[in-house]
C-alpha cells in the first residue's frame, strides 16, 4: 500500500520548470564555480513533494533521463528515484530505505545529485513539466524575505551556527541582492566588515559587494547610511572600479569625488587627460587604438572607463565599442568578463545586450582538449593549469560559453522578482543588441537514433533548432511563452521535435510575459527607433499596435521621431510612421525637413508620398529659397533633376529677390566643393563625385539662370575661376567671357586669369577675349599684353603677337615702347623653351624699322647678356650700326671669344676689314690666337701667316705668342720663330726667352743655348739663372736639362773663368738636385777639376792610400 501511494505521488507531480532551476542553480561564482547549488522549496510542487529535480544524458545515439524527487511524509522525508532510456519505462526505486529526518535526506538528495551531475547529467524541462512562462505561483515574499534575513543575522552573530544551516552564506547574500532587500545593507556592512570564514574569501566579498549595490537600489538614505561607514574603510585600502561602482549607488556625487580622483589617477595618463576634458570622441580614437594596434597593452583600465561611465556618460560610446570589438582572446577576455558582471549588477541594459550577443556569436577558443590552437599553431596546453596564470595563453572556453549564456538567461529571469520594469529594460537591451547585419540565423536540424523498447527499433529521433535559438536569451524574451521549445546543447540552444515545429502555428505569438511589455508600451516605440533587426521590429509593432493605449500613445510622437521611424530600414516600422505623419501633414505650412527626408527615404512608397505633397504644394513649398537649394543639392540624383527641371516654374512662383538669394546660395554651394580624394570604390557603393555633381549644376543653371548669373559680382567671377574643381572654373571662365569686353565691366586680373589657366578650355575664353578685343582697347590692356608676351601657353603668345601687330600699326611709340619691352625680356631667362627665338624673329620682322634707334650701351648689353638670342640681336645690331672705328681691338677680339657664333663672325670681319689697324695694334692683336674656340683660333692662325710679314714678328711679339698655354698655339709661335727669326737677334731672342718664368718657354730656350750662346763669355754670367732654374726643376725638362748640361760642360772646358762660373752654378745644383742630376753635376765638376785644378769646387778627390 505505501508503494502504492508514493506511486500516485509521482505520477501525478508537476515536474519543475527549468529556467526556474537555473534560477536557484545561478551562482555567482567566476566561470571555474559551481554551476549547480542549492534550491528553495517552491509551493508549486504537489503536496509531500518538497524537491525534484529532472536529468538527462545525451551523447552520440544515448538519451537517457534520471528523476530525483524528496518526498515527505508526515515529519520524515525519502528520497525517490527514477531513471531509464527515454520514451521506455522507468526504473524506480528509493535511495533511502525507510524515511529518515530533513537533514538526513537532503544530505542523500545533494550526495546524489552531485554524482549525477559528474557524470555528465545535465537539468532538462520534463515532458510533463508546465512552460517556463507558467509559474504558478511564487513563494510568499514575507517569508522568504525574513528566511534570507534570518540567515544573514545569524551569519553575523553566530557564523558557524548558520553554516550548519545547509545554505552557503555567499548564495544567502547573493540572494538577498536579486531580491534587492533593503533591510539586508545592515548585515551586509557587518559581513563585510567581519566577513565569515569561506573557502574562497575573495568570492565572499564579491558577493557581498554586489548585494550591497543592488539592496542600495530600493534602499532610502537611511538604510543606506548603515553601510557607508564600511565602505568608506574598505575605499581608504583599496580603490578598484568594482567597489566605485557599488559607492555609486550608496553615496552622493560629492560623497565619493575622493574616491573618483583615485581612480582617475589610475588611469593611462592619455586616458586620463582626455577623460578630464571630457573628449569621448578622442578617447575612443585612442581606445580603438590600443585594441587594433597594441594588443599586448593590459585593458583593465577599461573598467575603471566603465566604473565612471554612470555619470560621465560621453564615455559610453567608447566602452560600447571595446564590449563590441574586443576579441574574446586573452588580455580581453578577462576584462570583458568583468564588465560583463559589473553590468549585471547595475542592471545595465545596454551593456548586457552587447555582451550577451557576443557570448552567443563568439566561438570558444577552447574546449577540455589539451590541444588548443594558439596564434595559429596548434599546442598542447593543460587548461587547468595554464588559466591560472597571469599571462594566460587561453581564454574563453567552451564551458565558459556555456556558463555565460545560462547566467545571463537566469539574471534576466531574476529581474521577473521585480514589481517595476527592470525585466522589459534588460529584454529591451537584448533585443537592441541584436543586428541582421551581424546576428545571422536560419533554420537547422539533427536527426539522432533512438530504440524503442515497445518496437524494438531503432527510430529516427529528429530534432529542429528554430531561427535564432542560438541566442537563447534573446530568443527566450521573443518566443518564451511557447511551450514546444525546450533548452538543448547544456542549456545554450533552444530546441523542439520535427513534429511539433511542424504542427504549430507559425503566426502564434510565444513572447515571454506580454504583460510586462504591455506595462511599459515606451519600450516598443524605442525598439521601433533603435532596433536592427527584423525580427525585434515585427515583435514590437505587432505588441504595439496591439496595446489599448495605441493611438493615445501615438498621438503624443513628436517630429524628430516620426522621422527616426520614417527613416527606419524595416518597411513594417516606416509605413507605421508614414500613416502617422499624413494624420499630421498641414499643406499650408508644410514641414520642409519632413519632405525632404521623405524623398530621400529607402522606401518607395515614403518617396512617393513625399513626391506627391511636394507637386500637390509647391507653391508653398518654394517660398523657402533653402527648401528649393536643398533639392537642388539633394544626394538623391532622381530628386535634384526633378527640381532642376521644374526650376522656371520654381522661379516663376519667386520675386527678383529670392531668384537672386537663390542663385547666390547655389554659387557658394559650388565654391564649396571640394576635390576627393580618389579611393576605390566597389560598383554598389559608387556615388557622385564633386565635380560630377558640380557640372550637372551648372548644366542646369545655363538653361534657367543666364539672367541672373550675369548679376553677380566681379569677386565672385574670379573665385569661380580659381577654383580647383575643373568644370566650376570653366564655368567662371563662361561667366567672364560673356561680360561686355572693356576694362571697365572686365578687369585685367580677370583676363590675366583666364591667359594663365591650366585648362586649355578656359585658356581659350581668354584667347577669344583677346582676339575681339578692339585697337583702342589694346592700348589700354598694353600691360597684359606686354606680360603675355612669355605665357608659357603657345596658343596665348601667338594669339597676343597678333594683337600686338594690330597695335603698333596704329601707334609708332607703342612699337617703341614694346621693342623695349622684347629687348628686356631677351635679357632674361626664358620661362618656357623657344620664347627668346620667338621674339627674336617678331623683332627682326616687325620692329626692324626702330632697331636704328637702340642705344649702343642697350646694345653691349644685349651682347654680354647670357642669352643667346639677345646676343645674336647684338651680333646684328654690332654689324650694322657700329664700326670697327668706335671698338678698342681688346673690344673686337672679345666679340672673337663670345659663345655665339655670330658674334665671332662679326669679329672676324672687323679683323678683316681693318688689316692695318690689327697690324699696327699687333700686341693686342694676337691676343685673338688665345680665344676658346677653335673657329676663331683657325681664323687667327690663317689671318696672322697671310697678313702679318716680318716687320710684324718682332721676338717680343714672337715671345708673346710662344707663351701661350695652349699646345696649338705654341706649335704655331714655333713655327713663327722659325720663319721670322733672324740671327742678329738670336742672342736677345735667347737672353728674353731665358728670362721668362714660364718653364715651357725655358725649356723651349734650352735648344738655342748652342746656337746662340756658345762660345760668348759675357752670356754664360746672364744665363747662369736660367740654367740654374732649368736644373733645379723636380722630374721636369729631361731634354732641357741635358741641353743646359751639354752647354756648361762645353764652356767650362773652354777657360778657367769659364769654368769657375759654371762651378758657382753646380755649387747650388748639386745640393739639391735628384740623384741623376746629381751624377752629372759631380761627374762635370770632376772634370773641370781635371782640367782646372785651381777652380774651387765642393767636392774633394779622393786621393789613394
Amino acid at each position: 500500500m505505501r508503494n502504492y501511494l508514493i506511486q500516485n505521488k509521482i505520477a501525478v507531480m508537476r515536474l519543475f520548470d527549468f529556467l526556474t532551476k537555473l534560477g536557484r542553480q545561478a551562482t555567482p561564482a567566476p566561470e571555474q564555480g559551481q554551476e549547480r547549488g542549492s534550491e528553495e522549496t517552491l509551493q508549486s510542487l504537489p503536496e509531500g513533494t518538497e524537491r525534484q529535480v529532472l536529468l538527462q544524458f545525451q551523447e552520440g545515439n544515448s538519451d537517457k533521463v534520471y528523476h530525483l524527487s524528496l518526498l515527505r511524509e508526515g515529519d520524515l522525508y525519502q528520497v525517490y528515484f527514477e531513471y531509464g532510456r527515454r520514451g521506455a519505462q522507468l526504473q524506480t526505486g528509493f535511495k533511502t530505505p525507510a524515511p529518515v529526518s530533513l537533514e538526513v535526506a537532503e544530505k542523500t538528495f545533494n550526495a546524489l545529485l552531485n554524482e549525477k551531475t559528474k557524470k555528465g547529467y545535465q537539468p532538462y524541462e520534463g515532458p510533463e513539466s508546465s512552460h517556463p512562462t507558467t509559474r504558478t505561483r511564487k513563494k510568499n515574499p514575507v517569508t522568504r524575505k525574513k528566511a534570507i534575513l534570518t540567515h544573514l543575522d545569524l551569519a553575523v552573530r553566530n557564523p558557524g551556527a548558520q553554516a550548519d544551516k545547509n545554505w552557503a552564506i555567499n548564495r544567502v547574500v547573493w540572494r538577498a541582492g536579486v531580491l534587492r532587500i533593503p533591510e539586508a545593507l545592515p548585515h551586509l556592512a557587518g559581513l563585510l566588515n567581519h566577513p565569515p570564514i569561506a573557502e574562497n574569501p575573495a568570492l565572499m566579498r564579491y558577493c557581498t559587494l554586489w548585494a550591497i549595490a543592488r539592496c542600495a537600489m530600493t534602499a532610502d538614505e537611511d538604510q543606506k547610511s548603515k553601510v557607508k561607514p564600511a565602505l568608506n574603510a574598505l575605499a581608504e585600502t583599496e580603490c578598484n572600479p568594482m567597489l566605485y561602482q557599488v559607492s555609486t549607488f550608496v553615496f552622493s556625487a560629492s560623497e565619493r569625488l575622493s574616491m573618483r580622483e583615485k581612480l582617475l589617477q589610475k588611469l593611462p595618463p592619455s586616458f586620463q587627460h582626455q577623460v578630464r576634458q571630457e573628449q569621448g570622441e578622442n578617447l575612443l580614437l585612442t581606445l580603438k587604438d590600443y585594441v587594433e594596434n597594441r594588443p599586448k597593452s593590459h585593458f583593465s583600465f577599461v573598467e575603471t572607463l566603465y566604473a565612471l561611465s554612470g555619470e560621465l556618460t560621453f564615455l559610453q560610446p567608447a566602452i560600447h565599442w571595446f564590449a563590441q570589438h574586443a576579441p574574446f582572446r586573452p588580455g580581453f577576455f578577462k576584462v570583458l568578463r568583468h564588465l560583463f558582471k559589473m553590468a549585471e549588477m547595475r542592471l545595465d541594459a545596454a551593456m548586457f545586450g552587447i555582451l550577451v550577443q557576443r557570448f552567443a556569436l563568439e566561438p570558444p577558443m577552447f574546449s577540455t582538449s589539451f590541444q588548443v590552437l594558439v596564434n595559429g599553431v596548434w599546442q598542447t596546453i593543460n587548461p587547468a593549469t595554464e588559466l591560472v596564470k597571469e599571462d594566460s595563453k587561453l581564454a574563453f572556453s567552451s564551458k565558459t560559453r556555456q556558463w555565460l549564456l545560462r547566467r545571463s538567461l537566469q539574471s534576466l529571469l531574476d529581474t521577473l522578482e521585480y514589481d517595476d520594469h527592470t525585466y522589459v529594460k534588460m529584454a529591451a537591451g537584448l533585443l537592441l543588441a541584436l543586428d541582421d547585419d551581424r546576428c545571422t540565423s536560419q533554420l537547422q536540424g539533427e536527426s539522432r537514433y533512438v530504440f524503442n523498447e515497445k518496437t524494438k527499433r531503432w527510430d529516427i529521433n529528429r530534432t529542429v533548432f528554430p531561427p535564432f535559438s542560438e541566442f537563447p536569451v534573446a530568443f527566450y524574451v521573443l518566443n518564451g511563452a511557447n511551450p514546444n521549445y525546450r533548452l538543448l546543447k547544456r542549456g545554450t540552444r533552444w530546441a523542439t521535435s520535427e513534429e511539433k515545429y511542424n504542427k504549430q502555428s507559425k503566426s502564434a505569438a510565444f513572447e515571454a510575459h506580454p504583460e510586462r511589455w504591455d506595462a511599459c508600451p515606451q519600450a516598443y516605440i524605442h525598439l521601433l527607433a533603435e532596433s536592427r533587426a527584423e525580427m525585434v521590429q515585427a515583435f514590437a509593432l505587432r505588441r504595439f499596435k496591439a496595446h489599448p493605449d495605441f493611438n493615445v500613445l501615438t498621438a503624443r510622437f513628436d517630429l524628430p521621431l516620426l522621422r527616426k521611424l520614417l527613416d527606419s530600414p524595416h518597411l513594417s516600422t516606416a509605413l507605421l510612421a508614414l500613416e502617422l505623419t499624413e494624420l499630421r501633414f498641414n499643406p499650408l505650412q508644410p514641414d520642409c525637413d519632413l519632405v525632404l527626408d521623405m524623398l530621400d527615404n529607402r522606401h518607395p512608397a515614403v518617396r512617393r508620398k513625399g513626391h506627391e505633397w511636394l507637386r500637390a504644394n509647391l507653391p508653398v513649398f518654394v517660398k523657402d529659397t533653402t527648401f528649393v537649394f536643398r533639392l537642388l543639392t539633394h544626394a538623391a540624383p532622381d530628386i535634384r533633376k526633378e527640381t532642376q527641371r521644374s526650376m522656371p516654374e520654381i522661379l516663376g512662383l519667386l520675386d527678383e529677390n529670392h531668384q537672386q538669394a537663390l542663385i547666390v546660395r547655389i554659387v557658394a554651394w559650388l565654391l564649396g566643393l571640394e576635390p576627393e580624394k580618389i579611393t576605390p570604390t566597389t560598383p554598389e557603393k559608387q556615388t557622385a563625385t564633386n565635380a560630377a555633381l558640380a557640372s550637372e549644376m551648372i548644366a542646369s543653371m545655363l538653361e534657367w539662370g543666364n539672367s541672373l548669373l550675369a548679376k553677380l559680382s566681379i569677386t565672385v567671377l574670379e573665385q569661380l575661376l580659381q577654383h580647383p574643381l575643373d568644370p566650376i572654373a570653366l564655368f567662371g571662365a563662361r561667366l567672364i567671357a560673356a561680360r561686355p569686353n572693356d576694362s571697365e565691366h572686365l578687369p585685367g586680373s580677370l583676363l590675366q586669369s583666364l591667359l594663365n589657366s591650366k585648362s586649355e578650355a578656359i585658356r581659350e575664353y581668354g584667347i577669344v577675349l583677346i582676339g575681339q578685343t578692339s585697337a583702342a582697347e589694346l592700348f589700354l590692356r598694353k600691360e597684359i599684353l606686354f606680360k603675355n608676351l612669355i605665357n608659357k601657353y603657345s596658343p596665348v603668345r601667338e594669339i597676343i603677337r597678333e594683337a600686338l601687330l594690330q597695335a603698333i600699326g596704329v601707334d609708332e611709340a607703342f612699337a617703341e615702347q614694346l621693342l623695349g619691352v622684347c629687348l628686356n625680356l631677351l635679357m632674361r631667362k626664358e620661362p618656357v623653351a623657344a620664347i627668346h627665338d620667338e621674339l627674336l624673329g617678331f623683332a627682326m620682322a616687325h620692329l626692324e624699322v626702330h632697331l636704328p634707334g637702340i642705344e649702343r650701351k642697350t646694345i653691349f648689353r644685349l651682347l654680354n647678356s647670357e642669352q643667346i638670342a639677345a646676343n645674336t640681336l647684338a651680333a646684328h645690331l654690332v654689324e650694322r650700326f657700329v664700326g670697327a672705328q668706335s671698338l678698342t681691338v681688346r673690344n673686337i677680339i672679345r666679340f672673337g671669344d663670345h659663345e655665339v657664333a655670330a658674334v665671332r663672325l662679326v669679329c672676324q670681319r672687323m679683323f678683316l676689314e681693318n688689316k692695318e689697324r690689327m697690324r699696327y695694334e699687333r700686341e693686342d692683336a694676337v691676343r685673338l690666337l688665345e680665344s676658346e674656340w677653335d673657329d676663331t683660333r683657325a681664323f687667327a692662325f690663317d689671318y696672322f701667316r697671310t697678313h702679318f710679314g716680318e716687320r710684324e714678328w718682332t721676338p717680343e711679339l714672337l715671345i708673346s705668342v710662344c707663351d701661350s698655354i695652349r699646345p696649338d698655339v705654341q706649335a704655331f709661335g714655333r713655327e713663327l720663330i722659325g720663319r721670322y727669326l733672324k740671327d742678329e737677334d738670336g742672342p736677345e731672342f735667347l737672353l728674353m726667352l731665358s728670362q721668362h718664368p714660364r718653364p715651357e718657354v725655358q725649356g723651349y730656350a734650352a735648344q738655342y743655348l748652342e746656337k746662340y750662346a756658345a762660345g760668348n763669355p759675357g752670356y754664360l754670367e746672364k744665363l747662369a739663372a736660367y740654367c740654374t732654374t732649368v736644373l733645379m726643376q723636380v722630374n721636369k725638362s729631361r731634354k732641357a736639362k741635358d741641353l743646359v748640361f751639354n752647354f756648361l760642360e762645353r764652356e767650362a772646358l773652354q777657360s778657367e773663368k769659364n769654368a769657375e762660373a759654371v762651378a758657382a752654378i753646380l755649387d747650388g745644383v748639386s745640393l739639391t738636385a735628384v740623384k741623376d742630376d746629381k751624377a752629372q753635376c759631380i761627374r762635370l765638376m770632376r772634370d773641370v777639376h781635371e782640367k782646372y785644378p785651381n777652380v774651387v769646387l765642393p767636392l774633394a778627390p779622393l786621393t789613394k792610400q
